[in-house]
């Protein structure tokens, strides 16, 4: 009696050509996605980084005469968003990497 595992990866079954093909194109197709939406994640991350720079453009005092709490804020908030996009680009390359 075998007590190894059975590799679920490898199919039983051939595959014929227009099945592989269609497999094929399905990946394509998830990939194709996987793109799109990096691209919209990263548009939107990037989106809310210029606006913590904008509230502190319009700001009608300089740089050294804002409260150093609310500079502190936006740039911690600043911070974390660039953190979660370097973390989010991380795994959708870790993801195109395993297709």
């Amino acid at each position: 009696m075998s007590t190894e595992p059975k590799d679920l990866t490898t199919t039983e079954i051939p595959l014929t050509p227009p099945q592989a093909i269609e497999q094929y194109k399905a990946k394509l197709n998830d990939l194709e996605n996987l793109g799109s939406r990096q691209s919209s994640m990263t548009t939107y991350y990037v989106s809310i980084i210029s606006a913590l720079l904008g509230l502190l453009t319009f700001k009608k005092r300089s740089l050294f005469e804002i409260d150093t709490t609310a500079l502190f804020m936006v740039c911690s908030a600043g911070f974390m968003i660039c953190l979660l996009l370097f973390s989010n680009l991380n795994f959708f390359q870790a993801c195109s990497a395993r297709s």
